[in-house]
C-alpha cells in the first residue's frame, strides 16, 4: 500500500474509532429523542446561513485571486472549494486545499504561487478573525457575569492564552525569519515549515497590499463569515432547547474552529467536539448534553457534502488514486519552494 493511501487509511480509521466513542457516549437513543424534537424550521435557517457563509468564502478567494493577478468568476470558486471542502470532511491534513491548488492551476491557469498566496493569506485572516472573536466573546461572557465564579479563573486564562496566540501569530507573520532561525538547532523540519510559513505570508501581503482597500474589505470579511459560523452554532442550540447565552456560544465555536487550524483526523473529529464541549460545561451544560450540538453540526454538514461536494469532486475526475498524484505534485511544488528559501535564508546570514 502506497504511504500517502496507507496514512489517509490509518487516520480515517481512528477517526470511524473516535467518532463511535463519541455517539456511543452521547447515547444513541437520547439523542435520536433530542433530534425528533428539533424544528424542520431552524434546519432550513441553518442552511439558508449555511449557504451565505459558503458562497462568501468563494467570493473571498476569488477576490484574493484577482490581488496576485488571476481573475477568476465565483462560479469556479464555489465548485471547487465544495469539492475541496469534502475532501477535507474525509481525509486528514487538509488534503483539500492541494484540490484547491491543481483545480485552479489546471482549469483556469492560475500559477501554486499565486494562489498559494492567496490561501495563506485567507488563513491568516481566518486565524486572526477566530481569535479576536474569542478574545471578544471572552470579555462580553466576564462581563456578563453569565458563568460560575469557579470558571471564571478559566476563562481570565483562557483570555490571556488566546492574546498570546494572537501576539504568536503577529511575530510570525513579520519576524517570522528570525524564529525560524532560532528554532533551526531544535529541528531542521520545523526551520523549514517556518520559513515557508513566514515567506508565504509575506508574498501573498506583497502581492495583495497592491490592491490596500480590497485587502481590508476581505479582513473584514472573514469576521463576518466566523460570526455566521457561530451564528449557525446558535440556531442548533435554540433548536435543541438548551439556555446558552449567544457569547459563550460564540466562544465555543471559536474554540472548536480554532483546533481546524491543525486538522490530523478527518473532518477534525474529535477535538474539535472537545474544544466546543468544554466551554459549554463552564456554562452549565453537562458534556453528553454539549454534545448534541457539534454532533448535530456534523451530521448536517456530512449531508450537505455528499449531496453537493461529492459530485463536484467527481466532476472533476478526482478520485483515491488521483487525490496521491495531486499531492505528490504539490509537495514536490513546496520541497522546491522550501528548497529556494533554505538558500536564500542560507545567503542572508
Amino acid at each position: 500500500m502506497k504511504k500517502f493511501t496507507k496514512r489517509i487509511v490509518i487516520l480515517s480509521v481512528f477517526a470511524v474509532i473516535v467518532l463511535a466513542l463519541i455517539i456511543y457516549y452521547v447515547n444513541p437513543r437520547e439523542y435520536y429523542q433530542a433530534l425528533k424534537g428539533f424544528p424542520l424550521i431552524f434546519v432550513l435557517i441553518y442552511l439558508a446561513i449555511m449557504f451565505v457563509s459558503y458562497f462568501l468564502r468563494s467570493f473571498r478567494w476569488k477576490e484574493l485571486l484577482s490581488t496576485t493577478g488571476f481573475d477568476t468568476s465565483i462560479k469556479f470558486t464555489w465548485k471547487t472549494m465544495h469539492a475541496a471542502w469534502f475532501v477535507n470532511w474525509i481525509t486528514p491534513l487538509r488534503i483539500g486545499e492541494m484540490v484547491r491548488l491543481y483545480s485552479a492551476k489546471k482549469n483556469e491557469g492560475i500559477s501554486y504561487g499565486a494562489n498559494s498566496a492567496a490561501i495563506a493569506i485567507e488563513h491568516i485572516f481566518d486565524l486572526i478573525a477566530i481569535l479576536i472573536i474569542s478574545c471578544f466573546s471572552l470579555i462580553v461572557t466576564l462581563q456578563l457575569g453569565s458563568v460560575p465564579d469557579n470558571a471564571i479563573i478559566i476563562l481570565v486564562l483562557a483570555l490571556a492564552a488566546i492574546i498570546g496566540l494572537i501576539v504568536l501569530v503577529f511575530v510570525l507573520l513579520f519576524f517570522g525569519k528570525k524564529v525560524a532561525r532560532l528554532a533551526k538547532p531544535i529541528s531542521q523540519e520545523l526551520y523549514e515549515n517556518l520559513l515557508r510559513l513566514h515567506s508565504s505570508f509575506k508574498t501573498g501581503f506583497k502581492i495583495a497590499s497592491k490592491k490596500p482597500v480590497k485587502l481590508i474589505l476581505m479582513a473584514l470579511l472573514s469576521f463576518v463569515i466566523w460570526v455566521i459560523e457561530t451564528t449557525m452554532l446558535y440556531i442548533l442550540i435554540i433548536g435543541l432547547n438548551m439556555n446558552v447565552p449567544f457569547s459563550i456560544t460564540m466562544l465555543a465555536g471559536s474554540i472548536g474552529f480554532l483546533t481546524f487550524t491543525v486538522p490530523l483526523l478527518p473532518g477534525n473529529i474529535g477535538t474539535y467536539e472537545a474544544g466546543f464541549v468544554a466551554i459549554l460545561c463552564i456554562a452549565g451544560i453537562t458534556p453528553r448534553i454539549a454534545l448534541h450540538v457539534p454532533l448535530t453540526d456534523r451530521v448536517i454538514k456530512s449531508i450537505y457534502m455528499l449531496a453537493l461536494g461529492l459530485p463536484l469532486l467527481l466532476t472533476e475526475g478526482i478520485n483515491i488514486t488521483k487525490l496521491r498524484e495531486i499531492e505528490e505534485e504539490v509537495e514536490e511544488y513546496i520541497e522546491e519552494e522550501e528548497d529556494k528559501l533554505v538558500m536564500e535564508n542560507s545567503m542572508d546570514e
